[in-house]
């Protein structure tokens, strides 16, 4: 008879889309009007509704976080972010991470998530402390670096400090 090797880890999935918005040496970036990382910037992006293919959830998404409908997303690759706060069970998220181009001059509307903000990529590190950690990590790695499409984060936020380890 087999005995229970342990305890079962109290994790719940959630399975969502990122979009990085690619418009010249910039990236399009929401500063978070609501909790969590309330003013920091992060990709646009949300929860896959039920129904809906990867490519049809980040097409939704940038619709309605920034009011653009085109052109359509390419998909960049895939990441799991263990978000470690408070007491289990844990949120584990596991973001498929779009990358869309847009033309200079065209312009997103306000969102309810927050003000879209144009982040020079230059800019990035000097900027780091304004953009959610693990956001930051992906932009780097997926977008930037484009050194992977598999990416395994974990997220430990204590209060207002965030920590992000690639496991």
């Amino acid at each position: 008879m087999n005995e229970p090797r342990g305890e079962f880890p109290q994790i719940k999935p959630l399975h969502g889309t990122l979009l990085a918005l690619r418009q010249g040496a910039s990236l399009l970036l929401i500063r978070r009007n609501k909790d969590p990382y309330k003013g920091l910037l992060g990709l646009p992006g949300g929860k896959i509704e039920r129904g809906e293919t990867l490519q049809d959830a980040a097409g939704r998404e940038m619709l309605e976080e920034t009011g653009l409908k085109r052109p359509k997303p390419k998909w960049l690759g895939r990441v799991t972010d263990l978000l470690v706060e408070g007491e289990p069970p844990y949120d584990l998220f596991v973001l498929d991470v779009f990358e869309v181009t847009l033309p200079e001059g065209v312009l997103s509307q306000p969102s309810f998530e927050g003000t879209i903000v144009r982040l020079p990529l230059e800019d990035l590190r000097k900027r780091a402390e304004e953009i959610i950690p693990a956001d930051l990590v992906i932009i780097e790695r997926l977008v930037v670096e484009r050194s992977c499409t598999t990416l395994d984060l974990m997220s430990i936020r204590k209060g207002d400090t965030y920590e992000v380890k690639v496991v």
